[in-house]
């Protein structure tokens, strides 16, 4: 249960931290990127994954994990020693619990944060809501014969 949580976190913390900088960008270049933004993530994020799963197997592996017998259709799970059973504990669990208190006191300068980056981020509201409402006038205008 509580690995759910701290996965469902940096879940979560990963779409706002995204918005934080996609915002600070649009402020200094004055354009709104989320595509591309979304694009890199998308690059960076699959081959992490497919990194993550692979080092998940050779891991363990080194604790001594021993596949299941698969005949056809039928797959055969073979008792594992508790060395294994622990490292797939430590590998499911203790390893990610501690990525996880790295990034979270990584986080700590986290430059988009603080009195003048909510400033900014009120200043983002009301540029959005404008460009919003200029946009619904422009299709009013549009339907008008």
């Amino acid at each position: 249960f509580l690995i759910g949580i701290g996965f469902a976190g940096g879940l979560v913390a990963n779409v706002v931290l995204m918005g934080d900088v996609i915002d600070n960008d649009e402020l200094i270049t004055g354009k709104r990127r989320e595509a591309i933004y979304g694009g890199v993530n998308a690059i960076v994020t699959k081959p992490a994954i497919s990194l993550a799963n692979s080092l998940f197997l050779f891991m363990i592996g080194i604790f001594g994990f021993v596949p299941p017998i698969i005949i056809g259709d039928l797959s055969f799970n073979q008792p594992q020693s508790e060395l294994a059973k622990t490292g797939i504990l430590v590998i499911l669990c203790i390893i990610p619990a501690c990525l996880l208190l790295l990034s979270a006191l990584a986080l700590r300068w986290y430059p988009l944060d603080g009195p003048e980056w909510i400033e900014k981020k009120k200043y983002m509201f009301q540029l959005h809501e404008q460009k919003e409402k200029e946009y619904l006038q422009s299709l009013e205008r549009k339907e008008d014969p």
